[in-house]
Formats: structure tokens, sequence, C-alpha cells
């Protein structure tokens, strides 16, 4: 990637004609933490939820112009650039400065951009772009395995990493209470029609058929999901009728 780029949601920042001026200040994600105050008890009582705060951060960018006033040149500029942003979800960010790493950031408090000046100066208008980005970083590069052994199998993390939250996808007709265990720890399920989606991410579980997703959080008897730890991490299917399990790790690290 050239010194300022981003990607955006699949899009390069070089296709508008703009570039990131410096790389962004991000502050580590803060840990959520609730402090709990008990009568005749020193200090307080610390709950952690082993969550963390999205991260706010601002980008200033620097956008190509022609060198010259020309006004209808200048709002189309501001138009593609307003609209590059205005995602109104999260979406996939790959910055230059971090270009193995995915990150997914959205509008901060769903602020727009703010243009410093509204016409060319020396061939450029500056603008700053207020964002925060979810607590972790993907790292690129792991696509979907499928073992071939899916009854047991082993799925070892890249380094400096701080685990992976993955998507299972069983595919098979079960009804004999199948379950995954993950380093010992067991996600149950009643069923599987067709194909179960177990999305770690989103703390959901689908399948698709058809094309049609159908919710099925139903099938689900336990409250935790499968996670991924830094390291080696041993993965158990049981359940007759499933004929295949596809695993993306998510491998990621914190900001």
């Amino acid at each position: 990637m050239k010194p300022g780029e981003i990607i955006l949601n699949g899009l390069s920042s070089e296709t508008l004609g703009f570039r990131v001026q410096s790389r962004p200040t991000i502050s580590s994600p803060r840990r959520r933490l609730e402090f709990i105050d008990a009568p005749g008890l020193s200090g307080s009582i610390v709950y952690d939820d082993n969550s963390f705060e999205d991260t706010p951060f601002e980008l200033t960018i620097i956008i190509k112009g022609t060198g010259r006033d020309d006004h209808y040149k200048i709002m189309d500029k501001i138009w593609d650039v307003y609209n590059y942003f205005d995602t109104g979800q999260y979406v996939s960010m790959i910055p230059w400065f971090d270009d193995r790493k995915e990150y997914f950031v959205i509008p901060d408090e769903g602020k727009g951009p703010e243009f410093i000046n509204n016409r060319y100066m020396d061939g450029h208008i500056v603008a700053t772009i207020p964002l925060k980005c979810r607590p972790y970083k993907y790292i690129l590069g792991y696509v979907e395995q499928t073992p071939t052994n899916f009854n047991n199998f082993t799925l070892v993390s890249p380094e400096r990493t701080h685990g992976g939250a993955p998507l299972i996808i069983l595919d098979g007709n079960s009804v004999d209470s199948p379950n995954i265990s993950v380093n010992g720890v067991k996600f149950n399920l009643i069923s599987i029609t067709d194909n179960l989606y177990i999305d770690s991410e989103s703390r959901m579980c689908y399948s698709i058929i058809n094309g049609q997703y159908i919710n099925r959080n139903s099938t689900v008897l336990t409250k935790e999901y499968p996670v991924l730890k830094k390291g080696s991490n041993n993965i158990i299917v049981t359940g007759s009728g499933i004929t295949r399990v596809r695993v993306t790790p998510r491998w990621r690290s914190r900001i």
C-alpha cells in the first residue's frame, strides 16, 4: 500500500484522490470494569466482564485538488469523501501503517467529515474524520479451514495475538445433542438441520438454506460461545450425521 492510503469497505482512498496526512493516535481499548463500594469494606469490589470498549480516533486527510478555484469540483470532492465515510455501520478498514491487519470502524457518534477549508488551497482540501474502532483488529490471510479429521483437530494461533472469535460451520443433520469442545469447554446444541453457523463474534447461531438466513439461537444450550486462545487449540466435534466442519479462526489482537 502507498503511504497515507486506506482501504475502507473494500475501496481504496486512492480511488477518490485523497490520503491520510499522518498516522493517527489510537489508544489501547479501555477494559470494562465496574467498581462497587460495599459498607465496611476498604477499597472497591471490581467486576470485570472481560470485554473492552470501542476506541475513538481521528483521521486528517488531504484531498487532491486541481490547484484552482472550481466550486463544482470542490463540491464533487466533498460529496465523494462524505459518502465514503458515511457508513452507518462498522466496516472494514485496512490502513497503510498496519496493512496486515483489518480494523472495523464507524463514524464516531454518527459525525461526518469536517472540511477545514471550503476551497482549493495550494491544490488540496483538508478534512478531519472522527471515527471509532472496535477493540480488536484481525489478522489478514487466515481463511476458512476444512479439517480432514473434523472430529478431533488442532488450530495453532500466530504469534502476538489474543486468540480468536471463530466462525464454525457444521454441515449435516444431527438430532442426538451434538456439541463442540474447544480446549475442554463444551458448546452444547439440541440439533442441526442442513447446516449450522456458530458465530462467536456476534454470539449468534443461524443456518443458510437456499440463500435464506434462518435464526437457530433456540438450538443453543450453552451461554458461552467458543473462543480460541493464544497457542494451541484442541477442537472436538461430536454428533452423528455431521458430514463436514469448517472453521474461520478470526485470529485477532487488541488495538
